[in-house]
């Protein structure tokens, strides 16, 4: 049967219920119950997905940063030295 549960204030959507399981008939306060468990679940899934992918990409940003400031001395360096040797043979 279709349930409207917007009037519970609770989840302003239609959604299928099922009124029986293994157990026998089920109340309307446990399928509420049963349904906003689920949604939480789903919440917690998908921030834990954004976590996720947040946490690769500062972490790939960090280490991309890190090696540009490593190689932009290293040629700072190696420029230096070749500026001196260039100096010294003219």
């Amino acid at each position: 049967m279709k349930r409207d549960l917007s009037e519970l204030g609770l989840l302003p959507l239609q959604v299928w219920c099922f009124s029986t399981c293994q157990t026998g008939v089920r109340g309307r306060a446990g399928d509420l119950i049963e349904m906003q468990a689920r949604a939480l679940t789903i919440r917690l899934v998908r921030l834990a997905m954004a976590a996720s992918l947040i946490v690769s990409c500062l972490l790939f940003a960090f280490a991309s940063w890190n090696s540009y400031r490593n190689l932009k001395a290293l040629t700072d360096e190696r420029l230096t030295r070749s500026l001196d040797v260039q100096r010294e043979e003219a």
